[in-house]
């Protein structure tokens, strides 16, 4: 078993460290030994990481070689300007590895194809949006007309569940989103902040296209949709929140 921790992190914090200084002595019981940093152009490279990486190994082969040498890649990147840092910001990192993730590793992306029924779910929502709008019409029908309705075309009052309520108040958040998109790409001058947004809004989406179904499935069928509606919801709400 190997261990991964925020030791990447600071791998990548040696490298930019040690390409900033003329020499670095890597190994803390040899002082003597250490290692020039050598300018080729406008890249700068030093060993005395890739060393350190090897010792580290060597006293703690637990440790996570790949996530070492994986931070001490994205050290070199980051000093030499090859990675801009608008992308590499956490607020859009961590979206971009949850819909990885997500439809990667837990295959719940995109919900159209992790849900069985969900064109059944999109033609059941169908139906129940025109069988709203054909009661909705009728009942209006009705208040207009001089002579109180008959018994047999008369409809009982509307209750709302906590999910149709919940649809009403979905679209303003999608709208919200792309009021918000558009507003990054106004203010920010680079493009860190609007792949956050655009990030956040994929995972509402999925999210709520999951949660679609739950209104419309059986009890037995209802529980994969839930855990994906919870996952999704899960992961915007922290990303939102960073």
């Amino acid at each position: 078993q190997q261990t991964v921790g925020y030791s990447g992190v600071i791998f990548a914090w040696v490298v930019i460290t040690s390409l900033e200084q003329s020499q670095t002595c890597p190994i803390f019981f040899l002082p003597d030994v250490c290692f020039q940093t050598y300018t080729m152009g406008m890249l700068k490279f030093n060993a005395a990481p890739l060393v350190q990486l090897v010792v580290t190994h060597f006293i703690m082969p637990r440790a996570s070689f790949v996530g070492h040498l994986a931070g001490i890649v994205c050290g070199f990147l980051l000093h030499w300007r090859i990675l801009p840092h608008g992308v590499l910001m956490p607020h859009v990192l961590f979206p971009v590895f949850a819909i990885w993730h997500l439809a990667c590793v837990q295959n719940i992306l995109p919900v159209n194809r992790s849900i069985v029924e969900y064109e059944y779910c999109v033609e059941r929502l169908a139906q129940k949006e025109e069988e709203r709008r054909r009661a909705s019409s009728l009942n209006n029908a009705n208040e207009d007309t001089d002579f109180p309705p008959s018994p047999s075309r008369r409809q009982p009052p509307n209750q709302t569940t906590p999910i149709q309520r919940a649809m009403y108040i979905i679209p303003y958040i999608q709208k919200l989103h792309l009021c918000s998109i558009l507003l990054s790409i106004l203010i920010s001058l680079d493009a860190g902040l609007t792949l956050s947004q655009i990030g956040c809004a994929i995972l509402f989406h999925q999210g709520i296209e999951a949660y679609k179904c739950v209104s419309v499935l059986s009890s037995t069928d209802r529980k994969q949709s839930t855990s994906i509606t919870g996952r999704c919801l899960r992961a915007y709400f922290i990303i939102a929140v960073i």
